[in-house]
């Protein structure tokens, strides 16, 4: 059984870690399924359900979150994680500054090409 276990963990375990290392989307090459966060300048939050990562002199990235996450616009985002990159699925969660409270948690989408449109 404990052969069993350790195989199933294993097996996970390496899944896991294609995902997550996994950086573009086989439907298409320029969705990328992480984002290193060395390579990230700044993010900005658009509305409730949408993130702009700004990218040091690369390609910045746009993730449409797969529901709103409310109270994302005016509060700061914690994002807590092992591997040093955001992914599609990881959880960030909202928190409120003025009280220090955690307003809820929301998963990331998949982070696809953002050209910022010309005025």
């Amino acid at each position: 059984m404990k052969m069993i276990s350790t195989g199933i963990v294993m097996t996970l375990w390496i899944l896991g870690s294609s995902v997550a290392f996994g950086q573009n989307d086989k439907n298409d090459p320029e969705t990328r399924q992480c984002l290193p966060m060395s390579h990230i300048d700044r993010i900005e939050v658009v509305d409730d359900q949408t993130l702009i990562f700004h990218m040091h002199g690369k390609t910045d990235y746009i993730n449409h979150l797969p529901y709103k996450c409310h109270g994302l616009k005016h509060n700061a985002i914690l994002h807590e994680t092992s591997l040093n990159s955001y992914c599609s699925l990881d959880i960030i969660s909202v928190v409120d500054t003025t009280i220090g409270m955690r307003m809820g948690s929301c998963p990331l989408g998949k982070f696809e090409p953002y050209t910022e449109p010309e005025e």
